[in-house]
């Protein structure tokens, strides 16, 4: 019995720095990593620039709806959330979508599937003076967000992301 109960002690021994080794990677990955998407109160996307058209996505999880922005060339930019509809100028528009629990589903699905949290932070192409920004904010419960954003230069699966947006709203983007 007190031979086991050496042995015991001396694998729990080896055993010790492996578990606490794992116990703290597992709360330095669960403390950096970024909540699921599924999980969002709200995405809001800007899009536009120099010789661009502007365009504001806000999509609202609380009511499953997604509301759209557009300025042509030339109009000023404004903001989606404080500007009623009745004082857009010529060429913006303002479009507010609800979405079935479905549609609400597969959009959700779509974004989880680009791993917008796996995206870089920033993503800037000195090289162009002028040209296309944007900006990606998830806000989360809690008061957590994940910012995304760039000027000329884009994650690599962009072109995917546009596509989901345009999906819900019905514009090109």
């Amino acid at each position: 019995m007190k031979l086991l109960w050496k042995v015991e002690r001396m694998n729990m021994n080896r055993l010790m720095p492996s578990l606490l080794l794992s116990s703290f990677l597992f709360m330095v990955v669960s403390a950096c990593s970024n909540p699921e998407l599924e999980t969002m109160t709200s995405l809001e996307f800007s899009k536009g620039g120099y010789d661009a058209n502007d365009h504001q996505i806000y999509i609202d999880a609380g009511n499953k709806s997604i509301k759209y922005g557009y300025s042509e060339l030339g109009s000023l930019p404004f903001d989606i959330h404080d500007t009623p509809e009745d004082e857009l100028e010529s060429g913006q528009e303002i479009t507010e979508i609800i979405l079935t629990s479905e549609e609400w589903d597969r959009l959700l699905e779509a974004l989880t599937a680009l791993s917008i949290d796996q995206w870089d932070d920033s993503y800037h192409d000195l090289d162009i003076m002028d040209g296309i920004q944007w900006y990606v904010t998830i806000q989360f419960p809690e008061d957590r967000e994940m910012h995304k954003g760039g000027s000329n230069d884009f994650p690599p699966n962009w072109d995917d992301f546009l596509v989901v947006l345009e999906k819900y709203t019905g514009e090109t983007l």
